[in-house]
């Protein structure tokens, strides 16, 4: 559009002079127009919420992945003096933050004016793939700690009146999240992954979502890696915060070329970092978060020249073995149905546009029968 914008990031002394210079211009009729691109960090500062209150005349925000903006504290750095605004999000729904959501739909008053599917993007922008489901049941040890955590978690939730939010309440929000990871790493996940790739070591392309989890002190990345470098000769490397900007681009490049087989990866690769390089993606980070499956998918379904079409293998957690379903007490059966719905959520949004579709669905009939899922 011919702008040249100043960078806002990192250190003031980088660009508060030269955007108050811009400002002054533009107050006074000597420019039109002029472009600043910041981060959510800097947005926040003192410095920039003086630095934009400057400005008189039209103003228009634009927000990339605006569902970051909705905490309380990203919140009230949004520009009030700003009359044009657009919030752009694949997810603008905050996952367990209704107040949060609400606040970003008022600021942007209108609500979604434009969707772009992912049904209407296969085939013109992205992939078309194949969805396997793999089932993976807990130990026993883990199916006692996600019971434990359920029933602190029900006793909590019992004393919250109707209009109850989850962010007042960081302790329940607390064990939420702990249960959560419980799932995101269960142990038998590993056990699943290593027999599934013991005859696919010589692919490419590969990339392996992990969990943030620690079971023992040791990073399910790691553990991984592990796996699949030692045990099974693979050449994969992490990709985490760990590696800084320099690192993360050699490992890109290496995977592009085919000199890394795989790239095991945590929460880094859910937005803004593509790969499109990647064939086949295993997820074994089990989220119940729409923002989080619903970016991977995105992630992994870019187009590349030497692709045709992309392969999603995602490890499903459920509580044990179904054929002892019929026997549990009803409060059992209501904690193992809540760990099942939670999953299938995840499975129907993958299942629903997978060219084999269909057949993934049919591989988990016996699973939604016997927990009594049918309106999932």
């Amino acid at each position: 559009f011919g702008m040249i914008p100043i960078l806002c990031h990192r250190s003031k002394d980088l660009w508060e002079d030269r955007l108050n210079a811009k400002i002054t211009s533009f107050n006074m009729g000597a420019i039109k127009s002029f472009c600043a691109i910041m981060t959510n960090d800097t947005l926040s500062t003192q410095a920039m919420q003086k630095t934009l209150g400057r400005i008189a005349g039209d103003t228009m925000v634009i927000a990339d992945e605006v569902h970051h903006l909705g905490s309380p504290r990203r919140l009230k750095s949004l520009p009030a003096n700003a009359n044009l605004r657009l919030g752009l999000s694949a997810t603008p729904v905050r996952w367990y933050d209704d107040s949060g959501t609400k606040a970003l739909e008022d600021y942007f008053e209108n609500g979604v004016v434009f969707t772009f599917g992912l049904k209407e993007a296969i085939g013109h922008y992205l992939t078309e793939y194949y969805y396997y489901p793999h089932l993976v049941q807990l130990t026993e040890h883990e199916s006692e700690e996600y019971v434990r955590l359920t029933h602190k978690i029900v006793k909590r939730f019992g004393s919250k009146g109707p209009d109850f939010e989850l962010t007042e309440d960081l302790p329940l929000k607390k064990l939420l999240v702990e249960r959560a990871r419980l799932l995101s790493g269960a142990r038998n996940k590993l056990r699943a992954l290593k027999e599934l790739m013991m005859d696919r070591t010589d692919t490419r392309y590969n990339l392996f979502y992990c969990a943030d989890t620690r079971v023992g002190g040791v990073r399910q990345v790691d553990e991984v890696v592990s796996i699949l470098g030692r045990e099974l000769g693979m050449h994969v490397h992490p990709f985490t915060a760990q590696e800084n900007l320099k690192e993360r681009r050699d490992l890109l490049r290496r995977f592009e070329t085919g000199d890394l087989q795989g790239l095991v990866a945590m929460k880094c690769l859910d937005e803004g970092v593509d790969i499109p390089a990647t064939q086949t993606a295993y997820i074994l980070a089990s989220s119940a978060n729409p923002r989080e499956f619903i970016q991977r998918r995105g992630r992994i379904l870019r187009q590349h020249p030497a692709k045709k079409y992309s392969c999603i293998h995602d490890f499903i957690v459920i509580p044990g073995d179904i054929n002892y379903v019929e026997h549990l007490s009803e409060s059992e059966f209501r904690v193992e149905q809540a760990i099942v719905k939670r999953e299938l959520r995840r499975f129907r949004e993958f299942a629903s546009l997978a060219i084999n579709g269909p057949q993934a669905s049919y591989q988990l009939i016996d699973l939604v029968k016997a927990y009594r899922l049918f309106d999932i």
